[in-house]
């Protein structure tokens, strides 16, 4: 117990000193008084009051718990009409991209209007402004599971041994989102997802987790190096997604490797997994169901706190961090269209930047209006 209570707090000061709170803005442009709660899944949220008067606008803060970040919903309705509720989903890892995602009702439209990283990229800000409904009524997207996306998790022993449990798969999560919306609309657009569903023109919203994640490990190119292969089934086809894999400190801590010796007591061992490539929203075809190759680096580095609980100096992993906010894994402000132009015996989409040495197929990109289409040869 003498070890373990000083690291616990050591943990609680990086992540107080680090902030990754998310901060959201609603604006009441509906004309009638809201009531409004809060669903806090990690972190902490501030104590609310429970309404915003008709063209009033209220600020709701999460706040972060120990490495976890902070993650949470607010629903917002009109008095005692919660059938007719709106929400906001709010998620700010301690290690990855922030994201958020909205859902409208056959009453009110929740329009999000800006989207912005803070503090060197450790809090998000988000505004939406919630109005009586002008587009067409929320449709409910049909999600099926016809789609697989694969990859690597990929570290160096040398600076990284190993999380502390045992399969290491366990010390990781899994994210994937599907909207559960779409409302037919001509535009303007603001940081909606936009598309077509149905044949329709418009954007998609909301936030629903997919999907089911099995690792494993496997014997890497590079003796040097852990490699975990993992594969999500069951991911809808034909709408946007959204995917991340990261660490979670709420599940298991990491040892440092060889190379990685302890500085001092006052440091703690942080590793974050960081994508191999930026990209954008991806929606998978029917014909082409499988997205390879999304592959995860892991990296990992001591952090210096000093007695005022502050990170000492702004170190290569600190910065890593702060740039991992704006480094999308799947989301991204556009979409692609995985289209197959040549028939192919394997339906597999790959990014020749990410591919290993076990994938064999040569992928090239034509850009054409309105698609990115993938050639196999």
């Amino acid at each position: 117990m003498k070890k373990i209570l000083p690291l616990l707090l050591i943990h609680f000061f990086v992540t107080a000193a680090c902030a990754q709170n998310f901060i959201l803005h609603i604006k009441n442009n509906a004309h009638i008084n809201l009531t409004y709660s809060t669903e806090v899944l990690h972190g902490i949220a501030s104590q609310l009051p429970q309404q915003i008067a008709a063209d009033q606008s209220i600020t709701v803060y999460f706040n972060p718990n120990i490495f976890t970040g902070s993650e949470g919903y607010v629903s917002i309705f009109p008095d005692n009409q919660l059938n007719d509720r709106v929400t906001v989903y709010c998620d700010n890892p301690f290690i990855g991209e922030g994201t958020y995602a909205v859902n409208s009702s056959s009453l009110l439209l929740c329009k999000p209007t800006k989207w912005q990283i803070l503090n060197k990229g450790n809090d998000c800000e988000l505004f939406v402004e919630i109005s009586s409904t002008t587009y067409g009524k929320p449709t409910v997207v049909a999600l099926n599971t016809n789609g697989t996306i694969k990859g690597s998790l990929l570290w160096d022993k040398n600076n990284i041994q190993s999380p502390e449990v045992n399969p290491y798969s366990n010390a990781f999560t899994c994210k994937v989102l599907a909207p559960t919306q779409f409302i037919e609309s001509a535009g303007p657009f603001t940081l909606e997802r936009t598309g077509t569903y149905n044949g329709r023109k418009g954007f998609f919203e909301g936030s629903k987790e997919v999907g089911s994640v099995t690792y494993e490990t496997v014997a890497s190119f590079n003796p040097n190096f852990v490699e975990i292969r993992y594969t999500v089934t069951g991911v809808p086809t034909d709408i946007p997604i959204i995917m991340d894999i990261t660490t979670d400190y709420t599940k298991s801590n990491w040892l440092a490797g060889p190379q990685k010796p302890k500085p001092g007591n006052e440091y703690v061992f942080v590793v974050g997994t960081f994508p191999s490539t930026v990209k954008s929203t991806v929606t998978l075809d029917n014909n082409l169901a499988q997205l390879n190759a999304v592959d995860f680096n892991c990296d990992g580095d001591w952090l210096k706190v000093d007695p005022n609980t502050g990170i000492v100096g702004g170190s290569a992993m600190v910065n890593k961090i702060a740039a991992r906010k704006n480094m999308p894994v799947l989301p991204g402000s556009g979409m692609i269209v995985a289209t197959k132009t040549v028939t192919a015996s394997s339906q597999v989409m790959a990014t020749p930047a990410m591919q290993t040495k076990t994938q064999q197929v040569e992928v090239q990109k034509v850009r054409t209006a309105g698609a990115v289409k993938i050639r196999q040869q």
